[in-house]
Parts: C-alpha cells; structure tokens; sequence
C-alpha cells in the first residue's frame, strides 16, 4: 500500500508546494475520491472499509516528504472528498446504521448547533511516576489513554503534564437532514460532527455542508449496550 500512495502523492507536487508555501494558514492535502480511484480502484475502495489505516498512510508519507515548511514537523492532513452517491458512499443522515462503524462515508445536511472552538489534546505528555521516564502518547479518541505501561521500569503509574503536551482545537457541529429531501411528514435526522484543527471554524448554523468522515462511537455514560454515533470530519464543505 505504501509503495502505491507513494508513487500517487508524486503526482500532487503543486499542490504539496502550494502547502508549503501557506502552512500554517493551508495544513491540508485535498484529494478527490474518483481521482484515487482511477489510480487504483482497490485502494480506493480499502480507503472506504479502513479509513484509519489508509489516511494514517497517506499522512506518513506526506510528512516524509520532507516538505519545506517554516516550521520543523509541520502537522499535515489528507483529505478525501467527491465520494460517489451511487456507490452507496455518500447517505441520507437515517442510512448511517452499525454496518457503517468505522467506515468512511459523506453525509449532507444542514447544520443546526455549533459548540465553541475547545482545545483537544493530540499527544499528551507522561512521566512514569516510579522512574520518571517520559512517554508521548499519541490520543486519536475523546478519552485521555494513558501508556500500557513504562517503557523503562514496566510500571504502570503515570501523571499527565498538560503543558508538555500537543493540542489542537476541535469544535462540535450538530447537522440535519435538508428539509427539501424528506417526503410527507418524514422528521429529519441529525448527527453530531467533530471537527479538529483546521476545520473548525468553518460552518456556521444554517450552512448547508456535505462532510465525509468516519462513523464513531461513544460508549453510555452507565453501564448499558447501546452506543451512541457520532462522525469524525475528515472533511467539511458548503
């Protein structure tokens, strides 16, 4: 797969030079989904079943580009958009069921509630409270993850230190169905919409968006069986 992105993103020279010139004002790879797949239809579709594995690829390699940014380690994403309808890639709101967890999808809707800009640790920074060996743990969900253990002493007792961390800014969207796609008395669906570093900011209520992401899950804040959903932006546009 890597040989494969590789040889792909090659071809995305201007506008890999186009980010460089702008970051941090411009930190994003935008590729269009039919573009991928006239490359290589499979890793098109393998970026649709596992969408973590995949971008995390594409990002790897991006950054080991080594694009000549004016800060060391700049903090690059790929982004994916123009899934097709007709593929069953891009659904109504109420066609997002389990059979789509973990998958990457686009939605359209009209956004109805936006949350403040928040701050969101990307790689917390601990120390093991034994030896003192300090761990860098990257933090891809909503709940802070401690190390497995210590590298150094095998412990497993570590303090958080915020302000040796990584952040970034997230902001909650809430969308709904376009009224103009329901019949009769149909109510419209929503879905909540986490959007992280530099897409937040970028909708307003009553902007209507179609955003491609992966379908997430929250566990109940009781001991219980039924999640709830939510979808990770990949990409937000209106």
């Amino acid at each position: 797969m890597k040989e494969k992105i590789e040889r792909f993103l090659k071809k995305k020279k201007k506008e890999i030079n186009r980010i460089a010139e702008l970051y941090p004002e411009e930190k994003s790879l935008l590729i269009d989904y039919e573009e991928l797949e006239r490359y290589d239809r499979g890793l098109a579709e393998e970026l649709i079943r596992n969408p973590d594995e995949v971008i995390s690829v594409f990002e790897d390699v991006l950054s080991g580009m080594n694009i000549p940014t004016i800060v060391e380690n700049p903090r690059l994403h790929v982004r994916f958009h123009n899934l097709p309808k007709e593929k069953g890639y891009s659904l109504m709101i109420r066609e997002i069921t389990s059979d789509y967890i973990g998958k990457l999808m686009a939605v359209e809707g009209v956004v109805n509630r936006v949350s403040d800009i928040l701050p969101k640790v990307s790689v917390a920074r601990f120390y093991c409270n034994k030896c003192g060996e300090a761990h860098d743990e990257p933090q891809p969900t909503r709940f802070l993850r401690e190390p497995l253990f210590c590298r150094n002493c095998k412990r497993r007792d570590f303090r958080f230190v915020p302000d040796e961390s990584e952040w970034t800014d997230v902001q909650r969207l809430q969308i709904q169905e376009p009224l103009e796609l329901l019949e009769g008395g149909e109510e419209a669906h929503q879905i909540e919409i986490w959007a992280e570093d530099d897409l937040t900011g970028r909708a307003t209520a009553g902007d209507k968006i179609t955003e491609t992401g992966i379908m997430r899950l929250l566990p109940p804040r009781k001991k219980g069986s039924v999640y709830y959903k939510f979808h990770e932006a990949n990409f937000i546009e209106g």
